[in-house]
């Protein structure tokens, strides 16, 4: 029974930290299970290049969207860009962070998934 808890624990980490080494962009969100109404920590860390000129943050679920887009100064950006969401409600999202170039292209993307779950009723 321990060892289920903690692979489970394991995977829900897992689902919400997407980091390949030598990857451009890596996304983290914190918490990966939540209860609604919940805060969302999203974390984008970004190589900084010459072109990149935007960060576009998308959290989405059947009932709810948000974008959030963050300029980049090439490579004098930060490496890391955070974004904080308040009272997202129940459902299943898909959290994505993609790199704009400067010819306005979509470049790399990295994604996540977040579960808020809704509370049960008595």
């Amino acid at each position: 029974m321990r060892c289920s808890r903690l692979w489970i624990f394991g995977l829900a980490l897992s689902t919400a930290t997407i980091v390949a080494a030598g990857e451009p962009i890596s996304i983290r969100v914190n918490p990966s299970v939540s209860i609604a109404p919940s805060m969302l920590a999203i974390r984008v860390s970004v190589t900084p290049q010459s072109q990149n000129r935007a960060l576009e943050i998308v959290v989405d679920s059947s009932d709810f969207y948000r974008l959030s887009r963050v300029q980049l100064e090439g490579d004098r950006a930060p490496l890391v860009n955070t974004l904080k969401i308040n009272s997202v409600p129940a459902g299943d999202y898909e959290v994505t962070a993609t790199v704009i170039g400067s010819d306005g292209r979509r470049g790399s993307i990295a994604r996540a998934h977040v579960e808020v779950m809704g509370m049960s009723p008595r």
